[in-house]
């Protein structure tokens, strides 16, 4: 664990806070962990927020989950990636259990192991300051991607401010694109099927918009971005029941007009950049800005129900928001 007056060195330096610095560089460590681990006929693929701060440099937000990618050889049967994933699952436990502590519970595991998440708890100096969350979520699933992986380092802002070298010299990560059109879908499905009042509730989700903000020039510019929303959108037709079948410009504009008409939405960004952006109060995008960003998006969305109204639904509907 690096010595206090370092860490608080490093949030000085950068203008952020001292929690942050710490977290970012235990997330950094249990990144290693991960990383470093053989996975036979297996890719691990480093993906999520924190790869788009951390790898790609694009967002300029602390994330404070470790989300990762599995890819499988094409030539396995159900058994054999049955087993590989639990034997994966059993390594990586036993990798991160070996420095830090899993916290006791909270192992979910289904579908065969094609997904699981576990917390690890790790010490601070800070604990409970800036909002911060004692612990580290680590998410592992089992997927197929369209875009090609790309190789990026990773350094702890410890290790940036000193000169070091990166914890991690190549860590293999999804293409933006791919988050992008996640995002992309997330925004709509889990904006439409929130309940504030609800135990779950995740006020969080208001970091798509941010980020797909951050993401838009690239995305947009992109020529499979429209082909990975169709498969993406199409994916999640049925997250949200309310709006399942629906059209996706019709699921668009009624994301869009519970943004213009819940003012909660507002003070949640606010909170959310100002807790969660290394540049709160400098280069951060306005919740204003975002949602014009957003609009930006719709093009893409009408091109790509022409082409494929099939896939992404022809059920027509009121829109009751």
């Amino acid at each position: 664990m690096p010595d206090k007056q370092l860490i608080e060195d490093v949030a000085a330096e950068l203008g952020i806070s001292k929690a942050f610095v710490e977290k970012d560089w235990h997330v950094v460590q249990v990144l290693q962990i991960i990383s470093s681990i053989p996975t036979e006929d297996l890719t691990l693929t480093f993906t999520g927020g924190t790869s788009l701060s951390k790898a790609h440099k694009i967002l300029k937000r602390f994330s404070e989950d470790i989300d990762f990618t599995v890819i499988p050889q094409e030539e396995l049967s159900s058994s054999q990636l049955r087993k590989k994933l639990s034997h994966l699952k059993h390594v990586i436990l036993d990798k991160i259990s070996a420095i830090y502590q899993i916290k006791e519970g909270s192992l979910i595991a289904l579908n065969e192991n094609k997904f699981f998440t576990f917390l690890v708890e790790y010490p601070s100096y800070y604990q409970g300051q800036e909002g911060m969350r004692p612990d580290i979520k680590v998410e592992v699933s089992c997927n197929k991607l369209n875009l090609p992986v790309v190789q990026k380092t990773v350094t702890s802002f410890i290790n940036e401010v000193s000169q070091k070298a990166p914890e991690i010299p190549a860590i293999t990560c999804t293409n933006p694109i791919e988050n992008a059109a996640d995002k992309l879908s997330a925004t709509v499905w889990r904006v439409i099927d929130r309940d504030r009042t609800s135990a779950e509730d995740d006020p969080t989700i208001i970091r798509h918009i941010h980020d797909l903000h951050m993401l838009s020039k690239e995305a947009l510019m992109h020529p499979a971005f429209k082909t990975r929303c169709i498969d993406t959108i199409a994916r999640d037709d049925r997250r949200c029941k309310k709006i399942a079948g629906w059209p996706m410009p019709q699921k668009f504009a009624a994301t869009i007009k519970i943004f213009q008409t819940d003012e909660k939405y507002v003070t949640e960004y606010q909170t959310f950049v100002n807790s969660m952006s290394y540049t709160p109060g400098t280069s951060a995008p306005t919740f204003a800005q975002a949602i014009e960003t957003l609009h930006t998006y719709m093009p893409v969305i009408t091109t790509i129900y022409h082409y494929c109204p099939t896939k992404i639904g022809l059920k027509m509907a009121v829109i009751p928001f």
